[in-house]
């Protein structure tokens, strides 16, 4: 029983450490630190903050 517990607390903790950030939308600055970038998720239209500045996709 102890490693039944075990096994799902360590299943836990990988599938909701390595799941992505919420916080961070679709609107990203680039690992450059200079170019703004866009994932799929985003729609055109939406509007996010990065770094204090709103951009718009």
């Amino acid at each position: 029983m102890t490693y039944f517990r075990l096994t799902i607390i360590l299943t836990s903790l990988l599938i909701f450490g390595c799941s992505k950030d919420s916080e961070t939308g679709p609107i990203y600055l680039d690992t450059n630190g200079i170019t703004i970038k866009c994932d799929g998720s985003g729609s055109v239209g939406d509007t996010f903050e990065v770094n204090g500045t709103t951009y718009t996709i």
